[in-house]
């Protein structure tokens, strides 16, 4: 009884971001703990996972797609909480396919994202104004 109500406000998240996690995921969630699952959730790092199977920072690439929404899928499918953190800026519609795809973790971008696509999207209204190509926020480009 002692371990149940030390450790009832206690939370562990698993990050996964390599191959060799993706293929120990079920093993993770197997894990027990005196008052049920040990893991209680997934958090995908879409920079490290997208790095590790050979396609950095490709996130609307439907292969990474397909990889970060399935490993969404099968962990819910386990009764393990799961989400990504959407750290890039104007990832707003990959958060959207994770959430399609079942996250109920939402880790929404970043007080500085925020502001950089609130300046872009302002700036590209006075580029619109002047004839002047929008930029699109993609990684290195400025705003």
């Amino acid at each position: 009884m002692y371990l149940k109500n030390h450790n009832k406000n206690h939370t562990l998240l698993l990050n996964i971001e390599s191959p060799t996690g993706v293929a120990n995921m079920e093993q993770f969630f197997a894990i027990q703990t005196v008052d049920g699952p040990g893991v209680d959730g997934i958090v995908i790092g879409p920079h490290d996972l997208s790095t590790s199977y050979d396609m950095p920072e490709k996130y609307r690439d439907k292969a990474f797609l397909d990889l970060s929404c399935g490993i969404i899928k099968k962990a819910r499918e386990s009764g393990v909480s799961a989400g990504c953190h959407g750290g890039s800026r104007g990832s707003l519609d990959i958060q959207l396919e994770w959430a399609k795809a079942g996250a109920n973790i939402i880790m929404h971008s970043a007080d500085n994202f925020l502001f950089a696509d609130k300046l872009q999207d302002d700036m590209n209204l006075i580029r619109e104004a002047k004839g002047d190509k929008k930029m699109t926020g993609g990684i290195g480009e400025s705003v």
